[in-house]
């Protein structure tokens, strides 16, 4: 609770905030009859303070605050009373940094600095400073502001630059150097690196292993060069197209709901022309992917995976899962598009987006079918 400090006046409030603000500026006016700084004149408040450019008194919570690094108050009413204060401390600043500077030469040339009493109050400082940790701090703030603005990676940098130029790391090894074999300290680290080594059963290992590497890169090189891989690579080809019709062991992905539509697919097919034969992953007899299989290069054995395909009308649907819609895999199926058109020329191809079928699975289905028969009609 606050209250007026007036004689005979009862005014109070409970709003801390704002009690020196207009409510109260008009309660002194009409009752009172003097003004906001007469009243923190007289009462001398601590809830107003002086503006140390103009004089003008503002409530505590109003004022701009701050303490300068030296402690002092630079208590300010308004932005331009701020920037005052920082021109002219700055002004202040710069005049007492060039006495500062003259006076430090003046002292240098006068041999001030030499002097004895110098010297032991210098110590004394220092001693002090080390007992408080001041060395510390200041090594703590610096490391992080060069941290911070990356001086330290660059100075450290330059550094290594210079060196380098002036081969300081060169002299610096080769004197390491002549100094370990001047001393022997080469011949007994070697010496007992080797009892360890041969302690740890780690040298047999090691001559195993390289052994075992030779052999292996001999092994190698000689059945490629009597054509051994060759004839292992078209022995596996043949088998794989024999047992499973496809020349690679890769089994394709696919979605279920892919597998959904080439199911809905086939039975309604199969009503009209049931000689047609529809090849997709899951229609086979193994459980291995039923995928139709496309040669594109007959040398590098590159072959490609159709969604769904009847060889019979050469028809076939692509299903695009959301992956596709991604501009690289859309460049990538154009690709593959036509490589496939260039293997089977008279390729037909719908691409159906799994999108649409989530939105309306019949459409999508009636859509195929109609590409598929008019497909036959034509053919």
């Amino acid at each position: 609770m606050r209250k007026c400090l007036e004689e005979n006046c009862n005014y109070e409030t409970t709003e801390e905030k704002y009690f020196y603000g207009p409510s109260f500026v008009n309660h002194l006016w009409k009752r009172h009859n003097i003004s906001r700084r007469q009243y923190a004149e007289k009462h001398k408040t601590e809830e107003w303070i002086p503006c140390v450019v103009c004089g003008k008194f503002i409530a505590k919570g109003l004022i701009y605050q701050k303490f300068d690094k030296y402690g002092n108050n630079i208590n300010t009413c308004c932005n331009k009373c701020k920037t005052i204060l920082r021109i002219e401390r700055g002004k202040l600043n710069g005049k007492l940094k060039k006495a500062a500077k003259q006076a430090s030469k003046t002292r240098k040339e006068n041999g001030y600095y030499e002097s004895d009493s110098y010297k032991a109050s210098n110590e004394l400082r220092v001693q002090k400073m080390l007992e408080v940790g001041t060395y510390t701090l200041i090594a703590q703030k610096s490391n992080k502001k060069k941290a911070e603005t990356g001086s330290a990676k660059t100075g450290a940098q330059k550094g290594h630059k210079t060196k380098l130029e002036k081969g300081i790391y060169k002299t610096a090894t080769q004197n390491r150097t002549i100094t370990m074999i001047t001393n022997g300290t080469n011949i007994i680290r070697a010496q007992k690196a080797n009892k360890t080594i041969e302690e740890k059963g780690i040298r047999k290992d090691m001559m195993r292993k390289a052994r075992e590497t030779r052999i292996k890169n001999k092994t190698t090189e000689r059945m490629r060069n009597d054509g051994t891989f060759t004839r292992a690579m078209i022995k596996y080809e043949e088998t794989m197209l024999r047992k499973y019709g496809r020349r690679y062991n890769i089994q394709p992905n696919y979605s279920e709901m892919s597998q959904e539509l080439f199911r809905e697919i086939e039975v309604i097919i199969f009503q009209f022309q049931k000689n047609l034969k529809c090849f997709y992953a899951t229609n086979g007899e193994t459980f291995r992917s039923n995928e139709y299989v496309v040669t594109i290069r007959q040398k590098a054995c590159s072959v490609r995976y159709l969604d769904f395909y009847i060889p019979e009308i050469k028809t076939c649907i692509e299903f695009d899962e959301k992956k596709h819609e991604n501009p690289k895999r859309k460049r990538y199926d154009k690709i593959r598009e036509k490589q496939i058109i260039k293997a089977i020329p008279d390729i037909r191809i719908i691409r159906i987006k799994e999108r649409d079928f989530k939105q309306n699975k019949q459409k999508t289905i009636i859509e195929a079918i109609n590409f598929i028969l008019e497909l036959k009609s034509v053919n």
